[in-house]
């Protein structure tokens, strides 16, 4: 699940990137540069809600106060 979470984490930087460089450029590539910033947020939204859905930082927290 890590692995998904770095794959959809690192496609969101992807999409931001190729989206910033079409705007600073001023042309298109399938998409206008907002919609591939859109993607990255999409990309970015799911991730965290992955993440939280599968235990997320919620569940390191209660480990630790098993611990103590």
């Amino acid at each position: 699940m890590r692995t998904l979470l770095w794959i959809l984490f690192f496609l969101g930087v992807l999409a931001f990137v190729v989206g910033s460089i079409l705007a600073f450029t001023g042309k298109t590539m399938i998409l206008a540069p907002q919609g591939f910033w859109r993607g990255a947020v999409a990309f970015w939204i799911l991730t965290l809600t992955l993440h939280f859905l599968s235990g997320g930082c919620c569940h390191q927290h209660k480990e630790e106060e098993k611990k103590e």
